[in-house]
């Protein structure tokens, strides 16, 4: 797996570590937003502006299934395409909390990247996405135990050890039905790897959670009784989502 899901705390957010001076110039020229959880920011296609995330995380939401492809916090950046061109991805970034956010025009961006410094930590943040990308693409025929604990594991990673999520929430997230999600949070925390409170989960062992997900400790009659295939939702439910 990714050493993403390994980081013991939140990288440092994206404009600390572009020089100083590009950084004041980009808060001058673009605006300060702020979005309550839920809102969409950017819709599919969507490349005339970018998001420098100051606070809060967004998601990048799959438009056809409404899987939650990726989680972008003040590490990264919201519209690589905008830096990258070509085909706009097929996803939506909508708040996974209240975010606070620094909208900037494609133009300020791209003056910006002239600056060898700010484009080197600007493609950085684009690599860190693809492997975000890539490694939720690999857990997506897992098990529903194993996949819950990847997502606590990376999202803990971005925000700190307690994460703010209903089983819900992490259902529609991780697009498979809810009573297999609550089944995955009761055993994991059996197994003292999380605390489970109401509206929110504390990741107690991540080299516990981390063995899970890579099945080094993973239980056979779990990973039988939690398929990841048999506890998606049917098509039908996706469209009433």
């Amino acid at each position: 797996m990714s050493t993403a899901i390994e980081s013991l705390c939140p990288p440092p957010p994206l404009l600390s570590v572009i020089p100083a001076s590009a950084a004041a110039r980009l808060r001058q020229e673009g605006q300060g937003e702020h979005h309550r959880e839920g809102a969409i920011l950017m819709g599919c296609g969507e490349a005339s502006h970018a998001f420098f995330v100051d606070e809060g995380r967004i998601a990048l939401l799959h438009v056809g299934t409404g899987m939650e492809a990726a989680v972008i916090g003040p590490d990264g950046l919201v519209g690589h395409t905008v830096l990258l061109g070509g085909a706009p991805m097929p996803f939506q970034a909508v708040a996974n909390t209240s975010a606070r956010v620094l909208r900037v025009r494609r133009a300020d961006l791209l003056a910006a990247m002239a600056d060898a410094q700010t484009r080197a930590a600007l493609l950085s943040s684009t690599i860190v996405l693809i492997e975000q990308l890539a490694n939720n693409i690999a857990v997506a025929n897992l098990s529903v135990k194993q996949r819950v604990a990847h997502w606590l594991l990376r999202t803990a990673g971005q925000t700190g050890d307690t994460v703010r999520v209903t089983h819900e929430g992490l259902s529609r997230r991780l697009c498979v039905r809810r009573p297999g999600v609550t089944v995955a949070i009761h055993e994991l925390e059996g197994s003292h790897l999380i605390r489970n409170r109401r509206g929110s989960i504390t990741v107690t062992d991540r080299a516990g959670l981390k063995a899970v997900v890579e099945q080094l400790r993973l239980d056979s009659s779990a990973v039988g009784g939690l398929n990841g295939a048999r506890d998606r939702p049917p098509p039908s439910a996706h469209a009433s989502n």
